[in-house]
C-alpha cells in the first residue's frame, strides 16, 4: 500500500502529459488517452482506499481529482493549447488576452446574429447548417494550431486559440438552441 501512495505522490507532481505518459504535443491520440485515463482510475480510484489512513485517502482523492482534471484538459483542444503555452513559458490567459482582428470579430457577430435569428424562428435546419459550418471552421483552426505548435510559433498559436474560443462558444450556443 505504501508503494501505491508513494507512486500517487509522484503522479500528483507531474504535468498532465507526463501523468498519462503521452507526448507533449497539441495533437493527442484520444483513444490512447482514454485508455490511460481508465487504467489510472482503476489503479487509484478512491473506493479502493476506503480502509486506508486519512492521509493516504487524501493523497488518493487529490490524485483522482488531478487525473480527472488532466483528462478534461487534454481532451479539450482549447484547454490543451493553453496548457502547452503555459508549459512553454507563456502564461497565456484567455480572459485577459482577447484582442482579435476586427474582420474576425465582425464575422463572429454575423454568425451570432444568424444563430439568434434561426433560434427565434425555430429554424432547426438553419441551426444544423450553421453548426456544420462552425465545426468545419473549428477543425481548420485546430489543424492550424497544431501546425503552429509543431513550428513552435507560439505567438500565432495564441491568436488561433483565441479564435477557437469563439468557435467553441458559437457551437455551444447552437447546441443549446437545438436542445430547446
Amino acid at each position: 500500500m505504501d508503494t501505491k501512495i508513494n507512486q500517487a505522490k509522484v503522479l500528483l507532481s507531474q504535468s498532465y502529459f507526463n501523468l498519462f505518459a503521452i507526448p507533449q504535443e497539441f495533437k493527442v491520440d484520444l483513444n490512447l488517452l482514454q485508455q490511460k485515463y481508465l487504467d489510472l482510475q482503476r489503479q487509484f480510484h478512491p473506493d479502493n482506499y476506503i480502509t486506508s489512513y486519512s492521509e493516504s485517502k487524501a493523497i488518493i482523492l487529490n490524485l483522482s481529482a488531478h487525473i480527472n482534471q488532466g483528462y478534461t484538459t487534454l481532451t479539450n483542444p482549447l484547454l490543451r493549447g493553453i496548457l502547452l503555452l503555459n508549459l512553454n513559458g507563456d502564461n497565456f490567459d484567455l480572459s485577459i488576452d482577447t484582442k482579435l482582428p476586427n474582420t474576425f470579430l465582425l464575422e463572429q457577430m454575423e454568425l451570432h446574429e444568424e444563430i439568434s435569428e434561426a433560434n427565434d424562428t425555430n429554424d432547426v435546419i438553419k441551426l444544423e447548417l450553421l453548426e456544420k459550418d462552425i465545426e468545419f471552421k473549428e477543425k481548420q483552426v485546430i489543424d492550424d494550431i497544431d501546425s503552429k505548435f509543431i513550428a513552435k510559433d507560439y505567438v500565432m498559436a495564441k491568436e488561433l486559440l483565441k479564435k477557437l474560443k469563439f468557435y467553441t462558444r458559437l457551437k455551444d450556443t447552437i447546441i443549446m438552441a437545438l436542445e430547446n
